[in-house]
């Protein structure tokens, strides 16, 4: 009998640590990537950086490590992909997903923090065919905007986002993996996309806006 109460309590502890180790890392995870986003949108470019005396710039515009970062993005992108497409192909629906995740909101061991529950209560549940076509398509998307190099970074903001909710969700599965990699990637942006679609696109959208933010001070200058 006392074996089976030190069994019981022994599992107990350990739920408990899971919990709190589910709870401690998707936050850890999102105050990262949230200070990757906030780095990235502010103009924040490690190549320019100096770190122990290495000269970054040589490291990061290498076309081996643009070479190798390319099979993170692709690798990452088909994960989307597959994703994606099995959702898409099937006609998911969301609303199992999200029940689920609102019962692991319940419980002394619960891995779902109560404002997410709230939310998936109040506003994913009632509307879950809109959710379900956004993780649907937004995976499938995500997907194929990585593989191709296309919008780049939005594809992966929009691929990390997803994973945090996936893991506020209680999902662990492989949203860390898939978050770190992401959240590689971010940091190196540009050499990322190298070997892709934006290396052609942003220049020319650049010079778009920059014509279109041009003319109206020449229509003036010439009035």
């Amino acid at each position: 009998m006392y074996e089976i109460n030190g069994l019981v309590k022994i599992f107990t502890n350990m739920t408990k640590l899971r919990v709190y180790f589910v709870k401690t890392f998707t936050n850890e995870l999102f105050a990262l990537f949230f200070r990757v986003i906030v780095r990235v949108t502010k103009g924040y470019n490690p190549i320019k950086h100096h770190i122990g005396g290495i000269d970054m710039k040589q490291i990061f515009e290498n076309k081996i490590v643009a070479a190798l970062l390319t099979v993170f993005r692709v690798w990452l992108g088909v994960q989307w992909l597959k994703a994606g497409f099995g959702k898409v192909s099937t006609g998911f629906d969301a609303s199992g997903f999200i029940q689920g995740a609102i019962a692991k909101s319940q419980g002394e061991n619960a891995v779902v923090q109560g404002w997410y529950a709230s939310f998936l209560e109040t506003v994913a549940l009632p509307n879950s065919g809109l959710f379900s076509f956004l993780v649907a398509w937004g995976e499938l998307l995500v997907g194929l905007g990585l593989i191709l190099g296309a919008l780049t970074i939005p594809a992966l903001v929009a691929g990390g986002f997803m994973n945090l909710n996936f893991l506020w969700a209680g999902t662990i599965s492989v949203n860390p993996t898939l978050l770190l990699v992401t959240v590689l990637l971010l940091v190196m942006a540009k050499s990322a996309a190298y070997f892709g679609i934006d290396r052609l696109l942003i220049p020319t959208i650049k010079k778009d806006v920059e014509k279109r933010r041009l003319d109206p001070a020449i229509g003036t200058s010439a009035g």
